[in-house]
């Protein structure tokens, strides 16, 4: 949910920029706890357990260059983002709740008024990094670093 303005460069390209608000909740970890057990590997668990059990909202200021073909729209830009937690048992301390991504986007202008998109966020600042064993027994350092995509429904209050 958010608040986007647009400026119109030329007939083809535009800029966007705007405020965004969410809300991530938990999501379920891919590996059972009987895996977390048998995983000689341990890194991978580890931060899938860690990075799925955490709550949190976040608030993110977009600016997107976007090259506007009759219908279709291609789009890059930049994201910065800030995660608030709000659960209660904090699962993750993170590093850093700020982030900063570079953001590959497609559109589809539906009509006068909506616009249908896909985002991916390829998170820059590592917000996690952790220990594991390898299966030789060595010790592993990894990073997490946030990397999504979403899918977006824009609505214009001005008709183009």
């Amino acid at each position: 949910m958010g608040i986007m303005a647009q400026r119109q460069l030329t007939k083809e390209f535009s800029i966007y920029s705007g405020l965004r608000l969410g809300l991530k909740l938990k999501t379920s970890p891919i590996y059972s706890e009987d895996d977390y057990v048998r995983f000689p590997y341990r890194s991978i668990a580890q931060i899938d357990k860690t990075t799925s059990q955490s709550d949190h909202y976040f608030i993110e200021i977009p600016l997107r260059f976007q090259y506007q073909y009759k219908k279709f729209g291609v789009g890059a830009g930049i994201v910065y983002r800030n995660l608030v937690q709000f659960d209660n048992n904090r699962y993750v301390s993170y590093f850093t709740t700020t982030d900063v991504g570079i953001t590959p986007s497609l559109s589809y202008q539906l009509n006068n008024r909506f616009r249908i998109g896909a985002e991916y966020f390829f998170g820059m600042i590592r917000f996690f990094q952790g220990e594991g064993m390898s299966e030789s027994g060595n010790e592993v350092d990894f990073k997490a670093y946030n990397r999504y995509a979403q899918i977006s429904i824009e609505y214009s209050l001005r008709k183009k």
